[in-house]
């Protein structure tokens, strides 16, 4: 595993990630807790008011895979930061920067200004290609814009 990275002395470097990349790390904590307390409690073991061994270690591994997916889900929204940083700053006629591995098709937007003349059906293209989540299905259109501009950093 790559060690840590230090944020670089940018004063617009952000310190938390966006909603919804940490939630539920409280609750796999306190789960992993109560699992341990009562892998430890051998009364509760003894009398039955606990899971068995095995139930506790599917429940372990089960955290475990999740608490990879999310690991992984961070990493990912940190490698966006320089992306977001450099589209942030740009003015409106600019080129885009895109993640990695991301090939520009049409109708795509190339420059920052294009992002707010994108149809329907070229946010769904663009959201499709950067692997974007779906929205709820009574999105408008502007929500599918603000979802592109959002990942891209495009403010």
């Amino acid at each position: 595993m790559e060690s840590a990275r230090a944020p670089p002395e940018d004063s617009s470097f952000p310190t938390h990630l966006p909603p919804g990349e940490l939630q539920g790390y409280d609750s796999i904590l306190e789960q992993i807790r109560t699992l341990v307390t009562a892998s430890q409690n051998p009364t509760l073991a003894r009398t039955g008011e606990t899971a068995s061994w095995n139930e506790i270690r599917h429940d372990f591994l089960n955290l475990k895979t999740e608490i990879l997916v999310r690991m992984d889900r961070t990493e990912q929204c940190f490698d966006r930061v320089p992306m977001c940083l450099y589209n942030s700053r740009i003015p409106f006629n600019c080129p885009l920067r895109y993640p990695q591995g991301i090939t520009v098709v049409p109708p795509m937007p190339i420059y920052k200004r294009d992002i707010c003349n994108l149809l329907e059906s070229d946010c769904a293209i663009t959201a499709s290609v950067l692997r974007l989540p779906p929205l709820p299905e009574d999105a408008t259109v502007q929500d599918m814009r603000n979802q592109i501009r959002d990942f891209l950093g495009a403010f």
